[in-house]
Order: structure tokens, then C-alpha cells, then sequence
């Protein structure tokens, strides 16, 4: 199969790597910002942020060449991290072919004029009236660190998609020993949850950064409790949108919650928070480190519109269904510091009846 990934950032060239191992033919296809990457890659052949090395069969694309890279490919994977997922769905749409799988790898959500759109649901609203029927449209989510797959780590990740002639597709394109997909047609749910998570990760880090103001060496007892609401507030978001709470409960929630729990910007940021930081200067830290982006900061105001449009619809109660997502909100938007006093009183929402 013809298959091209846009966007040479670390996800998106890892999965170079399985797709070259099965023989299709790969080609990667660097943004604006990628042309360091790409000229590392073709002149050593190894990525510069990850380390390895990346397939000889893969072929490399300019930013200027973004038609030559998606013409003819029957995949089209959209690597780019989720703000620029519309303006790269646009971009391709010109050279999108009958048939094509169109494929999105980022976790978020977009507010964009006035409705909140899963990464999927962007591109499918960039579609033409006429390609909407002839185009199919997959997510990826799931437990997927880009060194760890680019190294041939066993990773197990959820294919979702409406189209199960298209995923199993794209399953054959890219499953190796080592890289194993699992469908799913609960496209909505694990688009859910693959966004929240990287919010409720942040409560995560801001538990872990308050050992210190708790003079602590470990806080596992509240980690656990925040954890297990976080998949809970998932499973019902996932439900009132008409989609499935069980996905929280498998690779796209669950799965994907603890490994970007253990480390990470979103982890970081709210330990940060919890060590006593606002958020002003936990994002000035962040940006001081290097790591500016923190894309559970920049989902939570979506999340949050989007609960607010589900309880006007009588489809959830914030207070009652989802108290650890407000919780957050009121602090990350409301700069309210996260204290030891502030701690408390979530356990006891969180825990009573």
C-alpha cells in the first residue's frame, strides 16, 4: 500500500517504521517547522529528537510538496498535534483520491466557531460535500509512547473507525509483532477519551506535586482515587455524547491514562501547579524548560464547553457526573492556587454520597 504520514515530529515518524517493516511503500512529509528534521534524517538517516533510525525505503517530502506526498497514497495519516489538524485537512483535500483513508493521530478537542469538534471531526468538516462518501476516516488513541514504538516496544492501540472494510485496511498496512491495533466502530467514545485524558493527567501531576507542601514521599492513596474518578467522568462524557463508557475502560482511556500519567508535559505542568506554582508561572516554567506546549491545558477549555452543552441538553450533571473536571477548570481558568485546603475539599466531593 501507498501510505503518507504528514507531520515529522516523533509520533508521526515512528510510525514510519512498522508501516516500512510491511512493505508499503512510506512516504514522510515534514511541515514548516519539521525541515531541520527532515534535513537530520536525510542526511544521517537518523530522527534528531528521537535517536533511531528511519527506514531507507522512506521517502521525504518538503513542506512545499504536500500534493506530490498525498497523491496517490491510499492512507494519509495526519501527524501533527491537534491545532493543526484543520489547516493540514485542508491543505490535502485538493489531492484526497476516491477511497482514501484518512487517518488522525492527535488527541484533543477544537472550540471553532462556537461548536467543539473532535480530531476526526474536523476533518470530516473539511470535506467536500462531494468526497464525503468516498473518504474514511480512522483514529488512532490508545497506550503509544513514539520512542518506545520506534524501538519495537510491544504497543497495543485502538483503531476506531465507522468504516470496518477501512480499518481492517489500515490494520494490515501497519500491524507488525510489535505494533497491534485493535478495532473499534466506537469512533466517538475513544476520540473522547483520548482527548480527556491528557486533561485529567494534569490533576495527576498536580496530586504528585503536592508531596512537598504535605511533607510526603509518596501520595499514591489520593493518585488512586483521582485516577479511577478521571476513567469514571471519561466513561460518562464518552455515554452522554452517544458513544460507549466501556471504551473508557480499554486501551483509548484507561490504557492511554497511565502511561501519560507517569510523565510527560501534562504530568509535568500539574506538578508545577501542585508544588505551589499559579498558572502563570507553572506555564512560564513549562515554556522556560522547553516544553510549551501542554495539550491538556489547551483541551480543558473545550472539555469544559463541551459539559456545559451536555447538561443544557439534560445528558449530564456537572456537579454530580464529572466534579473532578469542574474541580479542575476552577483552578487552571480561575488561577485558584491548588493548596493543601483546596486538595481536601475535592476528596470529600469526590467521595461523598
Amino acid at each position: 500500500m501507498e501510505v503518507v504520514v504528514l507531520g515529522a515530529g516523533v509520533m508521526g515518524s515512528a510510525l514510519t517504521i512498522p508501516l516500512a517493516e510491511n512493505g508499503n511503500r512510506v512516504k514522510l512529509w515534514g511541515t514548516e517547522f519539521d525541515r531541520r528534521i527532515l534535513e537530520e534524517i536525510a542526511r544521517t538517516g537518523i530522527h534528531p529528537r528521537l535517536k533511531v533510525e528511519i527506514p531507507k525505503e522512506v521517502e521525504l517530502f518538503s513542506p512545499e510538496e504536500i500534493g506530490e506526498a498525498v497523491k496517490g497514497s491510499e492512507i494519509v495519516v495526519i501527524g501533527v498535534l491537534s491545532a493543526g489538524v484543520r489547516s493540514i485537512a485542508r491543505r490535502i483535500m485538493p489531492y484526497l483520491e476516491e477511497g482514501t483513508v484518512v487517518i488522525t493521530i492527535a488527541k484533543g478537542l477544537e472550540d471553532f466557531e462556537g461548536k467543539i469538534y473532535t480530531m476526526l471531526e474536523v476533518v470530516k468538516s473539511e470535506l467536500p460535500e462531494e468526497k464525503r462518501d468516498s473518504i474514511s476516516l480512522l483514529a488512532i488513541a490508545g497506550p503509544s509512547l513514539a520512542l518506545e514504538l520506534a524501538k519495537k516496544v510491544p504497543t497495543s492501540v485502538v483503531f476506531a473507525s465507522k468504516d470496518l472494510k477501512a480499518a481492517k485496511k489500515c490494520k494490515e498496512a501497519f500491524e507488525t509483532d510489535y505494533y497491534r491495533p485493535i478495532l473499534s466502530d466506537d469512533v466517538i467514545g475513544v476520540e473522547i477519551c483520548s482527548a480527556l485524558k491528557n486533561v485529567y493527567a494534569i490533576s495527576i501531576g498536580m496530586c504528585e506535586g503536592m508531596k512537598g507542601q504535605l511533607d510526603v514521599e509518596t501520595i499514591d492513596n489520593t493518585r488512586g482515587l483521582l485516577f479511577t474518578q478521571a476513567v469514571k467522568e471519561m466513561g460518562k462524557i464518552a455515554e452522554a455524547l452517544g458513544g460507549k463508557s466501556e471504551s473508557a475502560y480499554g486501551l483509548a482511556g484507561i490504557g492511554d491514562l497511565e502511561t501519560t500519567a507517569r510523565g510527560g508535559r501534562n504530568v509535568m505542568f500539574g506538578e508545577l501547579l501542585g508544588s505551589g506554582l499559579t498558572v502563570e508561572e507553572a506555564l512560564e516554567e513549562m515554556r522556560r524548560r522547553g516544553k510549551g506546549t501542554v495539550e491538556g491545558y489547551g483541551t480543558l477549555p473545550s472539555a469544559y464547553k463541551l459539559v456545559l452543552n451536555l447538561e443544557r441538553e439534560g445528558k449530564l450533571q456537572i456537579a454530580k457526573d464529572v466534579p473532578l473536571l469542574r474541580e479542575l477548570y476552577l483552578i487552571l481558568k480561575g488561577n485558584k492556587p491548588f493548596t493543601r485546603e483546596v486538595l481536601q475539599e475535592l476528596v470529600l466531593n469526590l467521595t461523598s454520597d
